[in-house]
């Protein structure tokens, strides 16, 4: 059996229609709606094609939440003239203007898929993790919280407290000798607050 959208060859899967007119119809709403815009399209329509949500947030104006493609990061990814892209960069270009060499597009709303221009600012790569630290989005890799630390505060004390070498140490502990000098100088595992927060 054939798609029943009118010129379609393709064989019907779902609902009657192909995979591609199903797949427009589940996203989109509409099984005719055009989820790859043609190119030569002016960048407003190709942004508008995958449409957005407006959503609430802690701003004035709403978020346009990208409706296209979302990677696992949480921004988005369009194809533009054969070239991936992020839409907030492509969003920020469309409406407001050119993007500098070595900046990034930063969002004021802290909603990465966001695409909404009023929300969306230049800033170099400190300002972006200046944004992350103030609203809280810096993990806290610190001394036993690091994902890879292979000691903890108590070994650091003991090791701190031993006369061994750092060769004999090391073995004992499973860590390199580097990394037994760094814990016994200070460079690394400085801060005993973290210790009393865990």
């Amino acid at each position: 059996m054939r798609c029943i959208v009118e010129g379609c060859q393709s064989t019907a899967k779902a609902r009657k229609w192909c995979g591609k007119h199903y797949a427009r119809w589940y996203r989109l709403g509409d099984p005719l709606a055009s989820i790859y815009v043609e190119y030569g399209c002016s960048d407003e329509e190709r942004l508008r094609s995958h449409g957005w949500t407006k959503v609430e947030g802690p701003l004035d104006t709403p978020c346009w939440v990208w409706g296209g493609n979302i990677l696992g990061t949480g921004y988005g990814q369009v194809s533009v003239n054969g070239e991936m892209r992020s839409p907030h960069r492509f969003a920020y270009e469309t409406w407001v203007g050119p993007i500098p060499e070595e900046m990034h597009v930063l969002h004021s709303c802290d909603n990465p898929p966001c695409i909404n221009p009023l929300h969306l600012r230049v800033g170099t790569h400190a300002d972006n993790m200046q944004d992350r630290k103030i609203r809280g989005r810096a993990p806290d890799h610190r001394g036993e919280r690091h994902p890879g630390a292979k000691l903890t505060w108590e070994k650091v004390e003991e090791i701190r407290a031993s006369q061994k070498s750092n060769k004999e140490l090391a073995s004992k502990y499973g860590v390199d000798p580097a990394a037994i000098h760094a814990v016994r100088t200070g460079r690394s595992w400085k801060t005993t607050n973290v210790r009393r927060t865990q």
